[in-house]
C-alpha cells in the first residue's frame, strides 16, 4: 500500500510516528522481526506499509526526550538537509493537545479550537486517538497537531 498524494495529512502522521520512534525492523534468516514497544511497532509497520519508513534514513536524530509515565509523551529533534530541523512528538492526547495551537487536516492547517479539543478528547473518540502526534516544523514556530479524523 502506498499513500495517495492527496493524503498528505496521513503521511505527516506516519512520518511523525516513524521519527519519534525507537522500534526497529530487523531481517534475520529471511524473516522480519519488529523490535520495540507495541505502540511504536504498530506505528513503524504502518509507516512501512505506506512506503514512507525510509524517511528515517534521511533524517539525523539530534536529541531525544524519552517517554515516561509522568510526561506521557516522547519527542525527538531530527534534521535533514532539505527540510532542516523538525521536532516530532507523540503521546497521550490530553498531553500533546495542551502544546498544540494548530490542527493539520486534509484541508490544510487551521487554528485549534475548543470544539476540536472536545471532539478529540470526547467520549466518542475511537482507538486511533490513543496516540496523538504533533510536530514543530521549525524553530520559532508553534506546535501543530497532526490528526486524522475518521
Amino acid at each position: 500500500m502506498r499513500i495517495d498524494p492527496k493524503e498528505a495529512d496521513l503521511a505527516r502522521i506516519l512520518m511523525i510516528g516513524a521519527l519519534a520512534n525507537n522500534a526497529d525492523i530487523e531481517k534475520t534468516n529471511g524473516n522480519l522481526h519488529i523490535i520495540g514497544d507495541p505502540t511504536e511497532r504498530a506505528l513503524l509497520v504502518a509507516a512501512e506499509k505506506a512506503g514512507i519508513l525510509d524517511i528515517r534514513k534521511s533524517y539525523t536524530r539530534l536529541e531525544e526526550f524519552p517517554f515516561d509515565s509522568d510526561r506521557k509523551r516522547m519527542a525527538t529533534v531530527d534534521e535533514t538537509a532539505s527540510v532542516g530541523r523538525i521536532v516530532s512528538m507523540k503521546g497521550a492526547p490530553e498531553v500533546v493537545l495542551r502544546r498544540c495551537v494548530g490542527l493539520i487536516s486534509p484541508n490544510g492547517i487551521k487554528p485549534m479550537t475548543d470544539i476540536d479539543r472536545k471532539l478529540i478528547l470526547g467520549p466518542e473518540r475511537t482507538a486511533w486517538q490513543i496516540v496523538l502526534c504533533g510536530f514543530w516544523p521549525r524553530p520559532g514556530s508553534q506546535w501543530l497537531a497532526a490528526i486524522r479524523m475518521m
